[in-house]
């Protein structure tokens, strides 16, 4: 797996420039912007392998999204060289989130902000989950309840009924 910054796990950078150096004429490095193409990657497929990380960020370079700007305009036909899952979840995740919250001013950061939506997401879910387990204790804890009442009724019932046949 990779992480935010560019590298894989094992420390080996693969974030270079993409096959035609648009801007060595003007001197100015694009590895910031590189680096955002990664970050995008890896926002929407977070546990992506290292991989496919890498096959799409050449892919998104060689087809002109090198940039925030131009991969928020990403359209389902764009994405032809991801694996179908990958297409789908990506999509999902495009659809589920404002695209402003994808300006990389600092990349780490903002994998630390997805991973923190996915925590209160799951943190959320598991509170519900919790809630709606204890409405239902409630349920059974009054079935018990009532039970228990009907059967000490019965017992009551059936002591009354052999007192009076003594």
């Amino acid at each position: 797996t990779v992480d935010g910054g560019g590298k894989s796990l094992s420390g080996d950078s693969f974030l270079g420039e993409p096959s035609d150096d648009k801007n060595a004429s003007n001197g100015q490095s694009e590895e910031p912007l590189y680096e955002d193409v990664m970050c995008w990657i890896l926002a929407h497929l977070p546990q992506l392998e290292e991989e496919d990380a890498v096959a799409y960020y050449n892919h998104l370079l060689d087809d002109g999204f090198d940039s925030i700007d131009m991969l928020i305009e990403v359209l389902e036909e764009d994405l032809y060289f991801m694996k179908k899952g990958h297409q789908i979840t990506v999509l999902q995740s495009m659809n589920s989130v404002d695209n402003d919250d994808f300006s990389f001013d600092s990349p780490e950061n903002d994998l630390d902000a997805v991973d923190d939506q996915k925590t209160i997401s799951r943190d959320t879910t598991i509170d519900n989950t919790i809630d709606q387990a204890g409405k239902e204790l409630d349920k059974t804890e009054a079935w018990i309840a009532e039970q228990n009442r009907l059967v000490e009724e019965r017992v009551a019932a059936r002591l009354a009924a052999e007192d009076e046949a003594e």
